[in-house]
């Protein structure tokens, strides 16, 4: 009788642990926020730290964001990622939609800087914000535009 005890508390035990091992597991693949590219032509240099995009393509992100453009450059080390070229931004969390010519995507901190004519939509509530530049800050959907900044109601 003692040793089906034993059994049974080393069989609990045994759970545990696993679920634990599983569970840390998960959360480590949670926390990471990776890019994923889905572009005609990439080169990967600099040993795996520098990724170059042409010929138009797509890149997303845990966080719900897509990204369009002619040409990617993303710099792993950095977190950077630079696009160009009839850039358009889809923010699918917040139903924000910004194009621009150039944009710079620092993931650390959130922030989307866009450069060379930008137009964002905000398409629940019907706005369109025109300008030079926008600085975007993802986690406070915030958007600060830059330079002529016009507002319309669509």
């Amino acid at each position: 009788m003692l040793s089906c005890s034993i059994k049974l508390m080393k069989s609990k035990h045994l759970k545990y642990i696993w679920i634990l091992f599983f569970s840390l597991i998960t959360f480590n693949v949670y926390s990471l926020d990776e890019f994923n590219f889905n572009v005609s032509e990439i080169q990967i240099l600099e040993d795996g730290n520098k990724f170059i995009g042409n010929k138009r393509g797509i890149i997303t992100n845990n966080n719900g964001i897509e990204i369009n453009a002619d040409r990617f450059e993303y710099y792993k080390k950095t977190e950077i990622l630079n696009a160009s070229g009839n850039v358009r931004i889809i923010d699918k969390i917040n139903n924000l939609e910004i194009y621009s010519q150039n944009i710079t995507y620092k993931k650390k901190n959130d922030l989307i800087f866009t450069t060379g004519g930008s137009r964002a939509l905000e398409l629940k509530k019907g706005i369109e914000i025109k300008a030079d530049s926008f600085e975007y800050f993802l986690k406070i959907n915030k958007i600060v535009a830059k330079k002529m900044p016009l507002l319309v109601m669509i």
